[in-house]
């Protein structure tokens, strides 16, 4: 989540360069593809972020829906990762293999999903729209044992 004062300094130009949490939600939150946001600062166009049509998506959704969050990082990822020049087949493959579009769930999905983006794990949480992981994570009850819908390492 960004403040109201941020959006404004971003809208604004107000300043060369932002944290990468910071760009990571500015791109998220106007659906621009990773890089965007350089691009504007350097007075250019955004590039719109391409959402990656879903295998199996809720029959009652249309296809005019907004992407889901898992949708959005899905999109993102495939993004960064042409831009760092990997093929298709390594992109989908690994796409696959996390199980994206849905949203990770795990801190060592996040954690994947940021080395082989070269992203910090603080812009994969902002683009899933996590401001701080701590407070996801769900302590086991007394006495032991896990509870369940936990961001788990």
């Amino acid at each position: 989540m960004l403040s109201i004062k941020t959006i404004s300094r971003l809208e604004k130009g107000e300043r060369d360069s932002y944290p990468e949490a910071t760009i990571g939600t500015a791109e998220a939150m106007y659906q621009w593809a990773p890089g965007s946001f350089d691009s504007v600062l350097r007075g250019g166009q955004p590039d719109p972020l391409v959402v990656a049509p879903a295998r199996e998506r809720n029959p009652i959704t249309t296809e005019h829906a907004p992407p889901t969050s898992g949708e959005r990082i899905a999109s993102w990822v495939y993004v960064r990762m042409r831009q760092l020049g990997y093929g298709e087949d390594a992109i989908h493959e690994f796409i696959a293999a996390e199980g994206l579009p849905r949203e990770p769930t795990t801190v060592s999905s996040v954690s994947r999903i940021a080395e082989v983006t070269g992203a910090s794990l603080a812009e994969i949480l902002a683009l899933l729209g996590v401001e701080d992981i701590n407070a996801h994570r769900n302590l086991p009850p007394a006495g032991g044992g896990n509870v369940a819908g936990g961001l788990k390492s």
